[in-house]
């Protein structure tokens, strides 16, 4: 999708996104691959911030994968975009990150270094993982230089920080399990809600069928009659029809009848005359 719409940003996170997850995965030249595909891009958009981020990953599969001088490199490099910007935020793992390669190389005096700015800044930004990661490493120097009371400070205040951030997690899982059991007990007056709503839909769909049903029955109920109203007046027309001819044909029959009446009636003078005629001439002369 990003590559259709042609995001460049969206097409560099995804790219970062995969190399995280074959990272993950340990396959670290796929994730190499996807990380370098991702920085690329950024490289190109002048994304400073997001430019740190991909060579600390990329740093972060060399280091994975035991190449600690390549990932060395990327680190440093990363470092250097971050102070060139002052975005201390970056500071703190990206040193910690250095110090961890240079103590993995037993050079501790560049390891202590890195690992004491790491600290400082963490102290500064009051971030808990931060020091955690940091006294941890400055303790594992002073230890491996037989700093040992140097060491055991370290230790006390990674000890402290693991407590505030476990504390920090305990808090934060208290207001998850009050959130949860709010969000239970809202998640069961929502399901009583939907189910009255779901009995209320019910009977409201039973009433709409009834009344669907009654309306069908009736428009049948009202077809059939006027149907039957309509085979009623056609059989009244030809009723109707029938009666006006027999009215025809009898008229016919009585004009009939009244025409030869009246032709016998004006033939019956004629006779008595005719026989009057034949009387007077039957007499003797």
């Amino acid at each position: 999708i990003n590559e259709t719409s042609n995001d460049k940003v969206g097409l560099a996170l995804t790219y970062n996104d995969i190399g995280v997850l074959y990272h993950k995965q340990g396959n670290f030249s796929k994730g190499l691959f996807f990380y370098k595909k991702s920085a690329e891009i950024i490289e190109k958009s002048g994304d400073q911030v997001g430019m740190a981020r991909s060579l600390n990953n990329i740093a972060g599969i060399y280091q994975s994968s035991g190449d600690n001088d390549k990932a060395l490199d990327f680190y440093l490099r990363s470092l250097q975009i971050l102070e060139k910007i002052d975005f201390k935020r970056g500071f703190v793992p990206t040193l910690n990150n250095i110090a961890t390669i240079y103590l993995d190389k037993k050079e501790y005096k560049a390891a202590e270094e890195y690992a004491l700015r790491s600290y400082n800044m963490a102290k500064e930004l009051d971030s808990p993982q931060g020091l955690l990661n940091a006294s941890d490493k400055l303790a594992r120097i002073y230890n491996a230089t037989g700093r040992y009371k140097e060491a055991f400070d370290m230790h006390v205040i990674f000890k402290q920080m693991t407590d505030k951030i476990n504390n920090e997690d305990a808090q934060r899982a208290t207001l998850q399990f009050d959130f949860n059991k709010k969000a239970e007990v809202a998640k069961a007056e929502q399901k009583q809600r939907d189910e009255i709503n779901a009995r209320e839909k019910q009977k409201q769909r039973i009433i709409t069928f009834a009344v669907s049903f009654g309306l069908l029955i009736v428009l049948i109920f009202s077809v059939v009659l006027l149907n039957r109203y309509r085979l009623i007046q056609k059989q009244k027309q030809i009723i109707e029809e029938q009666k006006r001819l027999v009215e025809d044909k009898q008229k016919d029959i009585l004009d009939s009848i009244t025409y030869a009446k009246r032709i016998q009636t004006s033939l019956l003078p004629m006779e008595k005359y005719i026989a009057k005629y034949l009387n007077r001439e039957e007499r003797p002369k």
